[in-house]
C-alpha cells in the first residue's frame, strides 16, 4: 500500500515525475496538483497561499510521508524552500524542512515532510531540466532559437520560460514523433504521451541527481 504523498505544482509535473517513479521502481503517490488549469490561483505565480490551501485541503492523515515538489524559476532555491516552509507553517504544523531534500517529522499531522526543488544549477522549472535531458536530436525545436534571435533584434523578446515550453511542443510533436504518428497527433504525439515515449529522454543525465534523491526519501 502506498504511504508516499508527493504535490507538484502542475499537471506537467505529475506526467513526468509518474513515468521518472516508475523508472526508479518507487512507491510514491503523486497527488493532484497545485496549480490546476481550471483554476485561476497561479495566474501570477505560485504563492504560499497556494500550497498552504492544498495542504489543508488534503487528508494528510492517510500518509506517512508527504513531499512538496516546486520549480526554482528565477527565485532559486532557497527562495522555494522558505516559501513552502512557511506555508506549512501556515497549514498548521510546528515544524518543517529548512532546507532542500530533508525531511522532518510534523508531529501535529503524524506526518514526515520533505520540500523538494526542481531546477538545473539552481534556477529554471521542468521544462528547463527537460530540455537538458533529451535524449533524442531535435533540429525542429533548436531552429526556434534563430527565430527567437531574430524577436530580439526587432525588439519583441520572448521569455525563456515561455520559449522552453515552445521548444518542447516542438520537440514532442515533430523531433520525436513519426510521420504516422502526427496523423493522430492528438493522441500519439501530446506531452502526455510523449513523456512515456522511450529513448526520448535520458534518466541517466546528472540534471536529475538532485530530483532523484529527493524522490528516493519516500523509497
Amino acid at each position: 500500500m502506498v504511504n508516499n504523498l508527493l504535490i507538484v505544482e502542475s499537471d506537467s509535473d505529475r506526467l513526468f515525475l509518474e513515468v521518472l517513479i516508475s523508472h526508479l521502481n518507487l512507491s510514491v503517490e503523486v497527488g493532484k496538483p497545485i496549480c490546476l488549469v481550471e483554476d485561476f490561483e497561479c495566474l501570477e505565480g505560485l504563492s504560499e497561499r497556494n500550497i498552504t490551501l492544498k495542504l489543508q485541503n488534503e487528508k494528510l492523515d492517510k500518509y506517512d510521508k508527504v513531499g512538496i515538489l516546486v520549480d526554482a524559476d528565477s527565485e532559486g532555491i532557497a527562495n522555494r524552500v522558505e516559501l513552502v516552509r512557511r506555508a506549512i507553517l501556515a497549514a498548521g504544523a510546528t515544524s518543517a524542512p529548512e532546507c532542500m531534500n530533508e525531511r522532518v517529522l510534523c508531529p501535529e499531522f503524524e506526518v514526515e515532510f520533505a520540500i523538494g526543488v526542481m531546477h538545473l544549477n539552481g534556477f529554471g522549472e521542468l521544462e528547463t531540466v527537460l530540455k537538458e535531458i533529451k535524449a533524442q536530436p531535435s533540429p525542429y525545436a533548436d531552429c526556434l532559437n534563430a527565430w527567437k534571435a531574430c524577436l530580439d533584434e526587432q525588439g519583441q523578446s520572448i521569455k525563456q520560460k515561455d520559449f522552453d515550453k515552445f521548444w518542447l511542443n516542438n520537440y514532442f510533436r515533430y523531433d520525436t514523433c513519426s510521420l504516422a504518428e502526427r496523423g493522430q497527433a492528438g493522441k500519439k504525439c501530446s506531452k502526455a504521451a510523449a513523456f512515456k515515449k522511450e529513448g526520448i529522454w535520458n534518466f541517466e543525465h546528472e540534471a536529475l541527481d538532485d530530483l532523484k534523491f529527493f524522490l528516493k526519501l519516500f523509497g
